[in-house]
This record gives C-alpha cells, sequence and structure tokens, in this order.
C-alpha cells in the first residue's frame, strides 16, 4: 500500500501532528542504529550495540546525543521502550522488533500511525 495515497489521495500521514513526526524519526533512527551497527560490524560475536554503549554508538552514528526528555522520559530505556515496536533491548543488546529492511520506511509510517491511533483511544 501507497502511504502517501491510502484513497482519495489522502496520505496515512493526513493526522500526523507534531509528536507523531517526532515519534517517527525516532523509531527510524533507532531501527537504522541497529541495522547499520550491526551490517558495519559483520561479527556474529558482537550481534548489536549493548546497552552500556547506546549512547556512544548514536552519538556515532547520528553526530547527536540521544535526549530523552524531549520525549518526556529520563533515560535511554525509556526512550526504547517508546520505540518497542521497532527495536528493543534483548539481553542488553539492542535488537530489532520490526520485520522489514531499513530502507521500507512506509513500514516506519504504519507504526507511527498505529501507534498515534492508539494514543487517540487512551
Amino acid at each position: 500500500a501507497d502511504v502517501a495515497d491510502v484513497g482519495n489521495g489522502e496520505p496515512l500521514f493526513k493526522e500526523f501532528e507534531f509528536e507523531d513526526w517526532a515519534l517517527l524519526q525516532l523509531r527510524y533512527e533507532l531501527f537504522l542504529l541497529q541495522a547499520a551497527f550491526k551490517k558495519d560490524v559483520n561479527d556474529p560475536d558482537r550481534p548489536g550495540i549493548h546497552e552500556s554503549h547506546f549512547v556512544f554508538y548514536y552519538n556515532k552514528y547520528f553526530r547527536k546525543y540521544p535526549n530523552p526528555k524531549v520525549y518526556g522520559v529520563e533515560g535511554h530505556m525509556e526512550l526504547i521502550k517508546l520505540a518497542k515496536d521497532t527495536v528493543a533491548f534483548e539481553e542488553e543488546i539492542l535488537a530489532p522488533k520490526a520485520t522489514c529492511e531499513p530502507d521500507d520506511f512506509a513500514m516506519f509510517v504504519k507504526l507511527a500511525e498505529e501507534n498515534r491511533r492508539e494514543r487517540q483511544r487512551r
């Protein structure tokens, strides 16, 4: 399905507000981070980013530090939980939850829309 036209020329993201775009960006960055690390390292003994190195690698890849307070949470663990449908720490390693390729941006838009609808219901 085309997220830019889900019928009548309307995009799936037509109802997105600032926080939806921010969470979409967070999801995509976190997914790209774990995927890029895995590809760059290419070592079965290092399956992903360890929890204690998360901030270092986030800065290394994106040239900025994660700022949990922008999202209304205290630390990077809570930040990751905001994108629990995309990535999560499993045995202290950042692991993918979304089952897609990094270039499947439409999947991240769909996850953001699901999350937006869930927040609307609450």
